[in-house]
């Protein structure tokens, strides 16, 4: 890792994308194949790594919460 080597390189075409870990690389590929296996479990949306989805469940909490709702058209908002 802290040599600068990435020898995991990506073989999608057009992609010059290259890692130190496999790990990395693996994930990297589920955006090129659109695999999204880390899902939401409030809403089922769906994304490619966890960090991505540890992101996304922060708008769950009840700082995100979409307490305020129009009257007109029924969207909810969280100001």
């Amino acid at each position: 890792i802290h040599t600068g080597d990435r020898p995991y390189k990506c073989a999608h075409p057009g992609c010059e994308k290259a890692f130190t870990q496999l790990s990395n690389l693996q994930s990297h590929r589920r955006q090129h194949n659109k695999d999204k296996p880390f899902k939401c479990h409030n809403c089922h949306r769906a994304y490619t790594d966890a960090a991505s989805l540890e992101v996304h469940l922060a708008t769950h909490t009840v700082k995100h919460a979409k307490v305020y709702t129009c009257s007109i058209c029924s969207r909810a908002y969280t100001s």
